[in-house]
């Protein structure tokens, strides 16, 4: 439990030894005992499109800086790192005979500054994702510790790679241990899974199963290559709709029994969530609530 509230964690400690917090602590150790693995997949196609295309495109950050503008009289290349980063009579001319122009010259220059700032936070974010799920795409498995905040909800420990990141992190993640999808339900939630992280979850979840299937002949494009078909950028998620694609082409080639590895995303109330592969979701609906 992450707080500083020590009388807090003294309640908690008794709670837990009258056995009172048994169904909480179940929870956590259920998660920490689910094995992780890299997509590779996925993994592949992010770091090609970081380190071969320069980002810029699937949510990913441009890896280079943005230009700054050039002096608005001569033409100068006025970045941080040419030489007109000095004195330049250019501009001290231009402010005094059209300040309105200089002006919006050096608003420009606030502009790309500040954009050029913020993609450099935004690259170290997809550097440690990529660094990380390199480091582990060696691993069969691995694990996620997790602890609660003081409103009891559940966050996985560790920061950038984890099930709960943004989604090129989420993207990059699997269930080591597959289950098949051995009925039509099973593949229904698979659907349903794949056409909410492209940004179509807004309609009925039969109208999602739909627009799989009416689009299917665009998603086994982008998994044949996601490189040429690039409608998955498009999406609302795109690396999590982008491992659905891959899912979704394997279960078409292989038919009922393919073994699926993705988590499927699901709401269980306005403030949880929790995480099923698909076959899972198939067996909690026939159940019932």
């Amino acid at each position: 439990m992450k707080t500083r509230d020590t009388a807090y964690l003294e309640e908690l400690d008794r709670r837990i030894r009258s056995g009172r917090l048994d169904t909480v602590l179940t929870a956590v150790n259920a998660l920490q005992d689910t094995p992780w693995a890299v997509n590779q997949a996925v993994f592949e196609t992010a770091r090609v499109l970081w380190e071969r295309e320069g980002g810029g495109m699937a949510g990913l950050p441009l890896r280079a800086d943005c230009p700054f503008p050039p002096c608005p009289v001569c033409g100068a290349d006025m970045g941080p790192d040419a030489a007109g980063r000095g004195k330049h009579e250019c501009l001290a001319r231009l402010r005094e005979t059209a300040p309105a122009r200089f002006n919006a010259w050096k608003a420009a220059v606030r502009e790309a500054r500040e954009r050029n700032a913020s993609l450099r936070g935004q690259r170290i974010g997809v550097i440690k994702i990529l660094m990380l799920a390199e480091k582990f795409s060696r691993e069969e498995r691995f694990y996620f510790p997790y602890q609660l905040d003081f409103r009891g909800r559940i966050y996985a420990v560790p920061p950038y790679f984890n099930p709960q990141g943004t989604d090129l992190a989420k993207g990059l993640l699997r269930f080591a241990d597959a289950k098949p999808i051995e009925n039509a339900e099973a593949a229904r939630w698979l659907a349903i899974h794949g056409s909410n992280t492209f940004g179509n979850d807004k309609v009925s979840l039969e109208s999602r199963y739909a627009w799989v299937l009416a689009n299917q002949s665009r998603i086994l494009a982008v998994a044949g290559n996601p490189y040429e078909s690039r409608w998955w950028m498009q999406a609302e998620s795109p690396f999590c709709f982008l491992a659905f694609c891959f899912e979704w082409a394997g279960y078409v080639r292989h038919g009922p029994g393919f073994a699926s590895h993705i988590p499927i995303a699901m709401d269980g109330s306005s403030a949880t969530a929790c995480r099923y592969s698909a076959s899972s979701c198939a067996t909690a609906s026939a159940a019932g609530p």
